[in-house]
């Protein structure tokens, strides 16, 4: 092998200094497998990244200030290490509305076009879709959410980067990788799809091509939508207090997030020990990709079929989001399959009630019996309900002691509590004169479809009152929260 260019304090070894010196730390990340669909590192390496000795017995070794400036080696494999101390106590965070979303965060970290060389396109109409990340645990915690109810994701990261590298062009196959490769089959057809893919499983989609290395931590809280409107909040302000919380801990002590959480590159109970940890064992921070199929030299099929096994392999894991929105609702503008709504005093533009309490009104006037209105004649009766500063007034029956009236009346949003209460009155009216107050009951409104009658001085008034919680909220006065699967 030729010698690795010399920089960043890096120099030609002796056989007996190369054979004494560890391996910069990391070195086994570069050209690693990864699964592009769960996002995980498959274990299995495809390139041998340990060899270090040169044609010459000698090899490359590079001063770590990380460690009292010994000298580590490089594998032949890898060019350009360098010492990449970016690393900062300011958190940044993201939002993400359903686990499509969640899935396209997870791909982020590939600096590079993963998808370049493959067919994996399956874009569909009105359907979301993610394919790179679409099986990743982020993604599976997203799921297991939206099954309850409708959610958000808020994403928080920090990012320590403590060396950086690339792989070499004429970086050598590991053993194993370039013996089962030399045994694939000739034909890629569904005879022979489950030993592509069984090599897939062993060996990933991908493999690291470029890296930096050090540590990551992800704190990921879901939280459910409306129940932060619900509390008069908005989620910048959710998402900014959990960044700060997290700032909180990096400076001693533990995160308190119960949800879900990722970290790379160790579990450190403060700040400082976590860096310091990452100087010897750095987890893959940001990092660039290539298919597997690129490292086919072999004369033969193989690499046109292994390029269409992972790209068919991509397309059916790809993950399938309808984008459907109930009611007045609408499908939004930034193509996350989410749905607006126009706000209004009841709702904000994410469809979600502003208030506890909030429930939909509708009244239904059935008739009277036995009422006596006036001396000389029958009643010309009528009935009044009123709740909260809003009336409504039937038409008038006339001349008749047993009304009918059969009449609906759709009061619209109304928001109840324990202590408002709804009063129904029956009037008979007279011309010239005062109407006369046949009678009125009152009485809390409650959720829920309601039968009712209302005793009067003579007679009785027989109506339904029809209470729905809106959307998000359940319980007799409509203020507990009510979860809604997506």
């Amino acid at each position: 092998m030729t010698p690795n260019p010399l920089k960043y304090g890096c120099q030609l070894g002796k056989p007996e200094q190369c054979e004494k010196a560890s391996f910069v730390p990391g070195h086994t990340l570069l050209g690693g497998g990864l699964d592009i669909v769960t996002m995980s590192r498959t274990r299995s390496f495809l390139l041998n990244m340990q060899i270090y000795e040169n044609s010459n017995k000698t090899c490359t070794l590079c001063k770590n200030v990380h460690h009292q400036n010994a000298l580590e080696k490089i594998p032949v494999g890898m060019i350009d290490w360098q010492l990449d101390s970016s690393c900062s106590k300011s958190i940044s965070g993201s939002v993400s509305h359903s686990k499509v979303e969640m899935a396209k965060e997870e791909t982020k970290r590939i600096s590079n076009d993963w998808k370049h060389d493959l067919n994996v396109s399956v874009e569909v109409f009105k359907i979301s879709t993610a394919i790179g990340g679409s099986h990743s645990r982020m993604t599976k915690f997203a799921e297991t959410k939206s099954v309850i109810d409708r959610y958000e994701f808020l994403s928080s990261e920090l990012e320590c980067s403590v060396y950086s590298f690339r792989l070499s062009p004429d970086a050598p196959l590991s053993s194993y990788f370039a013996k089962d490769l030399r045994q694939l089959p000739n034909l890629y057809n569904k005879n022979t799809k489950q030993k592509y893919r069984s090599f897939i499983s062993t060996y990933g989609t991908h493999y690291v091509t470029e890296a930096h290395v050090g540590g990551r931590i992800k704190e990921i809280t879901a939280v459910r939508t409306c129940q932060v409107a619900m509390n008069s909040l908005k989620m910048s302000e959710v998402k900014d207090c959990l960044e700060l919380e997290i700032a909180g801990s990096i400076k001693g002590g533990k995160a308190t997030f119960n949800l879900f959480d990722e970290k790379s590159g160790g579990t450190p109970e403060a700040f400082s020990a976590w860096v310091e940890s990452l100087k010897t064992i750095p987890d893959l921070v940001k990092f660039a990709l290539s298919p597997i199929h690129n490292l086919v030299k072999l004369n033969g099929p193989q690499k046109d079929n292994l390029r269409a096994a992972v790209s068919e392999y991509i397309r059916e894991r790809a993950l399938h989001m309808k984008c459907s929105c109930p009611g007045n609702s609408h499908p939004s503008h930034n193509g996350d399959c989410s749905c607006d709504c126009q706000a209004t005093k009841y709702s904000n533009s994410e469809c979600c009630p502003t208030n506890k309490g909030l429930a939909h009104l509708t009244l239904y006037v059935e008739k009277a019996t036995g009422l006596y209105g006036d001396y000389f004649g029958k009643s010309d009766a009528y009935v009044v309900f009123k709740f909260d500063g809003q009336e409504q007034r039937t038409r008038t029956v006339w001349n008749n002691d047993n009304p009918v009236w059969k009449d609906t009346y759709k009061i619209g949003m109304v928001e109840l509590t324990a202590v408002k209460k709804f009063t129904i009155e029956v009037w008979d009216e007279d011309f010239g004169l005062p109407d006369n107050l046949l009678g009125k009951c009152s009485e809390p409104l409650m959720s829920g479809i309601t039968p009712k009658t209302c005793r009067c001085n003579y007679g009785s008034l027989s109506y339904r009152l029809t209470v729905t919680c809106a959307t998000h909220l359940q319980g007799s006065f409509c203020q507990d929260y009510r979860p809604v699967p997506t």
